[in-house]
């Protein structure tokens, strides 16, 4: 039986929802910290002055010069993971972790939209379990796959 066939009568969506399910898992866990992190106010507190946005499809994103309050850090092109015209100053926290350099607003509540989306994610994984498990045991069932 070839890929392709086997593709086909297994049903495309029992193969992408799984890999997309897990990939949402994985991009989500690795959000999930610095989000939870930002909603308290950890980190380096400063401030970032907005210098530019850069606009696409999905909106247009912030980004600026963040120094840090004690004057230890200072960070040319830092993207603002919040709201921010051109010209405001907004008072931020950096966590240190990724590239290019990202800040965030304090007490952001973007980590419940995160949680939601690893529960979706993590659901639809659970789905595809019961959904392989419940296939064997109807597989197993039938009289001629018994030895």
């Amino acid at each position: 039986m070839s890929v392709l066939s086997w593709v086909g009568r297994v049903g495309v969506l029992r193969i992408l929802i799984p890999i997309m399910a897990l990939t949402a898992l994985v991009v989500g866990a690795g959000a999930l910290g610095p989000a939870l992190a930002a909603s308290r106010g950890e980190g380096l507190p400063g401030t970032v002055t907005v210098t530019r946005e850069q606009c696409g499809k999905g909106g247009c994103q912030p980004f600026g010069r963040y120094v840090s309050t004690d004057g230890s850090v200072t960070l040319p092109d830092a993207h603002l993971d919040g709201d921010g015209a051109v010209g405001d100053r907004v008072s931020v926290v950096y966590l240190g972790e990724s590239s290019p350099a990202q800040v965030h607003v304090p007490g952001s509540d973007l980590w419940v939209l995160i949680a939601v989306f690893l529960v979706v994610a993590g659901a639809f994984i659970a789905w595809w379990l019961w959904d392989i498990a419940r296939a064997v045991h109807r597989r197993l069932r039938r009289p001629s796959a018994r030895l």
